[in-house]
Protein backbone atom coordinates (compact mmCIF):
# COMPACT_ATOMS: atom_id res chain seq x y z
CA UNK A 1 0.00 0.00 0.00
CA UNK A 2 1.66 3.34 -1.20
CA UNK A 3 -0.52 7.17 0.27
CA UNK A 4 0.21 10.29 -0.51
CA UNK A 5 -1.25 12.51 2.11
CA UNK A 6 -1.05 16.42 2.17
CA UNK A 7 -1.70 18.51 5.60
CA UNK A 8 -2.93 22.43 4.99
CA UNK A 9 -2.66 24.62 8.03
CA UNK A 10 -4.30 27.81 8.58
CA UNK A 11 -1.77 30.86 7.94
CA UNK A 12 -0.91 30.90 11.36
CA UNK A 13 0.80 27.60 11.12
CA UNK A 14 2.14 27.56 7.49
CA UNK A 15 5.33 26.03 8.21
CA UNK A 16 3.20 23.08 8.98
CA UNK A 17 1.74 22.49 5.62
CA UNK A 18 3.58 19.02 4.34
CA UNK A 19 2.95 16.35 1.94
CA UNK A 20 3.64 12.96 3.15
CA UNK A 21 4.40 10.20 1.42
CA UNK A 22 3.90 6.70 3.20
CA UNK A 23 4.29 2.96 2.48
CA UNK A 24 2.83 0.07 4.02
CA UNK A 25 2.48 -3.68 3.91
CA UNK A 26 0.28 -6.23 5.54
CA UNK A 27 0.67 -9.56 6.24
CA UNK A 28 -2.63 -11.78 6.76
CA UNK A 29 -2.84 -14.88 8.66
CA UNK A 30 -6.00 -16.97 9.31
CA UNK A 31 -7.34 -19.23 11.77
CA UNK A 32 -3.95 -19.19 13.50
CA UNK A 33 -5.60 -19.16 16.79
CA UNK A 34 -9.12 -20.18 16.42
CA UNK A 35 -10.97 -21.24 14.20
CA UNK A 36 -11.99 -17.56 11.80
CA UNK A 37 -9.95 -15.38 13.46
CA UNK A 38 -7.56 -12.71 11.84
CA UNK A 39 -4.16 -11.77 12.65
CA UNK A 40 -2.83 -8.39 10.28
CA UNK A 41 0.73 -7.51 11.11
CA UNK A 42 2.07 -4.15 9.50
CA UNK A 43 4.95 -2.18 9.27
CA UNK A 44 5.02 1.43 7.75
CA UNK A 45 7.37 4.04 7.07
CA UNK A 46 6.49 7.68 6.21
CA UNK A 47 8.01 10.92 6.08
CA UNK A 48 6.42 13.68 6.84
CA UNK A 49 7.84 16.59 4.45
CA UNK A 50 6.83 20.23 6.57
CA UNK A 51 8.21 23.22 4.86
CA UNK A 52 9.64 24.46 8.08
CA UNK A 53 12.41 21.80 8.99
CA UNK A 54 11.82 21.92 12.64
CA UNK A 55 8.40 20.42 12.10
CA UNK A 56 9.54 17.25 9.54
CA UNK A 57 10.21 14.14 10.65
CA UNK A 58 10.33 10.50 9.64
CA UNK A 59 8.20 8.01 11.11
CA UNK A 60 8.41 4.10 11.18
CA UNK A 61 5.76 2.38 13.18
CA UNK A 62 4.37 -0.88 13.55
CA UNK A 63 0.71 -2.26 13.67
CA UNK A 64 -0.96 -5.50 14.88
CA UNK A 65 -4.61 -6.46 14.82
CA UNK A 66 -6.38 -9.09 15.71
CA UNK A 67 -9.79 -10.29 15.33
CA UNK A 68 -11.65 -13.64 16.98
CA UNK A 69 -15.36 -14.65 17.01
CA UNK A 70 -15.93 -15.09 20.53
CA UNK A 71 -20.11 -16.39 20.09
CA UNK A 72 -22.03 -16.32 17.14
CA UNK A 73 -22.69 -12.47 16.41
CA UNK A 74 -19.83 -11.01 18.82
CA UNK A 75 -16.06 -10.83 17.24
CA UNK A 76 -13.36 -9.65 20.11
CA UNK A 77 -10.45 -7.52 18.81
CA UNK A 78 -7.00 -5.96 19.43
CA UNK A 79 -4.99 -3.75 18.15
CA UNK A 80 -1.76 -2.46 19.50
CA UNK A 81 0.67 -0.22 17.07
CA UNK A 82 3.81 1.68 17.56
CA UNK A 83 5.31 4.21 16.18
CA UNK A 84 8.53 6.80 16.64
CA UNK A 85 8.70 10.46 14.95
CA UNK A 86 12.28 11.22 14.38
CA UNK A 87 12.46 15.13 13.51
CA UNK A 88 15.02 16.97 11.77
CA UNK A 89 14.56 20.29 13.72
CA UNK A 90 17.55 22.35 11.99
CA UNK A 91 16.26 25.90 12.36
CA UNK A 92 17.42 28.11 15.74
CA UNK A 93 16.32 27.17 19.04
CA UNK A 94 14.30 24.26 18.32
CA UNK A 95 15.95 20.37 19.80
CA UNK A 96 17.43 19.57 17.31
CA UNK A 97 17.24 15.66 17.94
CA UNK A 98 13.88 15.57 19.26
CA UNK A 99 12.07 12.18 19.40
CA UNK A 100 8.68 11.20 19.96
CA UNK A 101 7.21 7.30 20.52
CA UNK A 102 3.94 6.38 20.58
CA UNK A 103 1.70 3.44 21.78
CA UNK A 104 -2.14 2.79 21.28
CA UNK A 105 -3.81 0.12 22.53
CA UNK A 106 -7.28 -0.83 21.57
CA UNK A 107 -9.49 -3.78 22.32
CA UNK A 108 -12.85 -3.17 20.48
CA UNK A 109 -16.03 -5.92 20.74
CA UNK A 110 -18.30 -5.92 17.69
CA UNK A 111 -21.98 -7.43 17.48
CA UNK A 112 -22.66 -8.27 14.11
CA UNK A 113 -26.19 -8.24 12.25
CA UNK A 114 -27.51 -5.78 15.42
CA UNK A 115 -29.95 -4.42 13.33
CA UNK A 116 -29.60 -6.15 9.75
CA UNK A 117 -27.00 -8.36 8.75
CA UNK A 118 -25.21 -5.65 7.03
CA UNK A 119 -25.84 -3.13 10.29
CA UNK A 120 -22.83 -4.19 12.87
CA UNK A 121 -22.60 -2.34 16.84
CA UNK A 122 -18.12 -1.36 17.19
CA UNK A 123 -17.68 -0.90 20.86
CA UNK A 124 -14.21 0.36 21.33
CA UNK A 125 -11.95 1.47 24.20
CA UNK A 126 -8.50 3.20 23.25
CA UNK A 127 -5.37 4.04 25.35
CA UNK A 128 -2.36 6.27 23.48
CA UNK A 129 0.95 7.08 25.49
CA UNK A 130 3.24 9.68 24.06
CA UNK A 131 6.86 10.10 25.16
CA UNK A 132 8.97 12.86 23.88
CA UNK A 133 12.23 14.37 24.63
CA UNK A 134 10.65 17.64 24.72
CA UNK A 135 8.36 17.54 27.76
CA UNK A 136 5.33 19.82 26.63
CA UNK A 137 5.17 16.60 24.17
CA UNK A 138 4.52 13.86 26.53
CA UNK A 139 1.00 13.00 27.12
CA UNK A 140 -1.50 9.91 27.35
CA UNK A 141 -5.24 9.66 26.14
CA UNK A 142 -7.90 7.44 27.13
CA UNK A 143 -11.39 7.43 24.68
CA UNK A 144 -13.93 5.40 24.50
CA UNK A 145 -16.62 5.31 21.16
CA UNK A 146 -19.74 3.65 19.96
CA UNK A 147 -19.83 3.03 16.04
CA UNK A 148 -22.15 1.80 13.67
CA UNK A 149 -21.32 0.21 10.72
CA UNK A 150 -23.00 -0.51 7.45
CA UNK A 151 -21.60 -2.61 4.87
CA UNK A 152 -23.53 -1.91 1.50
Amino acid sequence: EVKLGREDFSSDFDGRDATQPEIAATLVAYDLINKKDHFFFTPTFAYNNAEESRFRYLQPGLSLQYESPIASSFILGMTPSYFARLYEGKEINVARNRRDANFLAAPTLTYKGFIFDSVDLIGRYSFEQNWSNDGAQNYDSHSVGLNVKWDY
